[in-house]
């Protein structure tokens, strides 16, 4: 499996002023960042000269200016991006409520991005607003380097599902630890029983040694930025386990990860932060334990497992709706037909259903349920597939947009329902028009594009149309291939 791009980093030149991270928050340790400031404290991009050898290329499909951002960040800002000498403006980048690891990027003609490599570049914040932090060129491993600043020169015989599969099967689609980085685990972990068997086995081996110690310790950042060694901060900080312990059965984080659970326990056995009744526990806290039941047999844990679908069944569906969340305290809901509601709602259904029928539980009777549930929930989500196969950012509303990552979770949780016989044939070529149409929102470079930022800027936010590049949503992408192809 070849990649066909040629990626053209930039040296770095730090701000003018650099200030200090906002208190609390964290570079990942190993990484080196910059600052992006105000027009007095801008950053500059440099190239070298072999750089306008790449660009004068014939064959080149697309030139692509990337950076990534380094910090948690929790507001919105818009980056000029202007040439060093002319001080010509040549673009913005607009930033909302970004994790680290999210690559940011515009397009470049020809013409401008010689210009690019031969003047360099001026990176400045427009408002005052809270600055950023990007990955720079400081430190020189070779698997950092798809994160520095650079252009990005794609070939115009370029395959994109080729390319997002080697995306995916490599260090370039490390996200932070927790649920963003479990999607990319689980994308990953659906290729080990193919052709890609050996390339998956070192991309998850790469991508839990930047988290997890050769002792077994976790070490990470939270995607607050805070520094959270050696525990999970919340359930939705424990999907990884699920592909831990599919790996290492015995491994000491499958321990760890089944006392959280049972500290986070209501006397009702709802496992949650808080009062917060969450769809996401379907995929980070009932599949996990599926997993965890299955590798040690442990009947228990098998159970919770299915309690946990069957206790956010009743708390946050209706015949016609899912919710995102339900707070008990108050008695309310939020984020309802949300599309990664549905997403984790009907993948960790199925992914935990499935997980047990291949288990020694395979006849515990509370499955009859969950296979009913998985039946129920295909052609809910059918009768508000849009017509190109894809789902809007909310299922039920039409004046909202396509939104990928939801998508690719759904029709993910469709084909292989399919593929394991929970549902019939008729499904399956819904999941392969939802894949045909996903395959355009591809990059040249196989990056997943149309995904909605995560939740942190609210419904205002969802409801923006605003769209991001994410690795997160490759991995539901990875898993709907797999599903279908592999």
């Amino acid at each position: 499996m070849k990649n066909t791009g040629v990626q053209l980093a930039a040296h770095v030149c730090k701000a003018a002023n650099e200030v200090s991270i906002s208190a609390g928050k964290h570079i990942p340790r190993g990484w080196s960042a910059s600052v992006i400031g105000d027009e007095e404290n801008s950053l500059s991009l440099n190239w070298d000269d072999h750089a306008l050898q790449a660009i004068e290329s014939e064959q080149v499909a697309d030139y692509r200016l990337r950076i990534t951002n380094a910090v948690d960040y929790r507001d919105e800002q818009l980056i000029l991006v202007k040439l060093k000498q002319s001080s010509e403006l040549i673009g913005t980048i607009d930033v909302r409520y970004s994790y680290v690891f999210q690559y940011f990027e515009f397009i470049l003609d020809k013409t401008t991005a010689k210009k690019v490599v031969t003047e360099g570049l001026v990176l400045s914040c427009s408002g005052e607003m809270q600055q950023l932090w990007i990955f720079n060129d400081q430190n020189k491993s070779i698997d950092q380097h798809f994160f520095v600043p650079h252009i990005l020169v794609m070939t115009a015989e370029t395959t994109k599902i080729e390319e997002a599969i080697h995306s995916l099967l490599s260090f370039k689609s490390i996200q932070p630890f927790g649920w963003i980085e479990g999607c990319v685990l689980d994308g990953i972990d659906s290729f080990m029983y193919g052709n890609y068997s050996e390339k998956a086995n070192q991309a998850l081996d790469t991508h839990l040694g930047q988290y997890v110690t050769a002792d077994g310790e976790l070490v990470y950042e939270d995607l607050y930025g805070n520094i959270a060694d050696g525990s999970f901060t919340t359930i939705e900080a424990t999907l990884p386990v699920a592909i831990i312990a599919k790996r290492h059965p015995h491994h000491p984080l499958i321990e760890k990860a089944a006392a959280f659970f049972k500290q986070r326990m209501l006397k009702s056995a709802l496992i949650i932060d808080h009062d917060m009744v969450s769809a996401e526990g379907c995929y980070t806290v009932a599949y996990p334990l599926a997993v965890i039941a299955k590798v040690s047999q442990n009947e228990s844990f098998a159970k919770q497992a299915i309690g946990q679908i069957l206790l956010r069944k009743k708390y946050l569906t209706t015949d016609q709706d899912v919710y995102l969340r339900y707070m008990l305290d108050s008695q309310s809901y939020t984020f309802k037909n949300w599309s990664r509601a549905y997403g984790w709602y009907y993948l960790g259904l199925v992914k935990t259903y499935c997980t047990l029928m291949h288990s020694v539980y395979n006849q515990l009777p509370e499955l009859d349920e969950l296979q009913q549930e998985i039946v129920r929930m295909s052609e809910l989500v059918l009768k508000r597939q849009q017509p190109h196969g894809l789902w809007n950012v909310f299922l039920d509303r039409p004046d909202t947009i396509v939104e990928t990552s939801g998508s690719s979770a759904i029709a993910a949780a469709m084909a292989i329902s399919v593929k394991e016989k929970v549902i019939g044939d008729r499904y399956l070529q819904e999941a392969e028009q939802c894949y045909r149409n996903l395959v355009k929102h591809l990059t040249n470079d196989g990056l997943l594009s149309g995904v909605s930022q995560h939740n942190a800027g609210g419904m205002q936010l969802q409801l923006s149309g605003y769209r991001v590049l994410s690795q997160m949503g490759l991995g539901l992408w990875g898993q709907l291939h797999s599903a279908l192809y592999e």
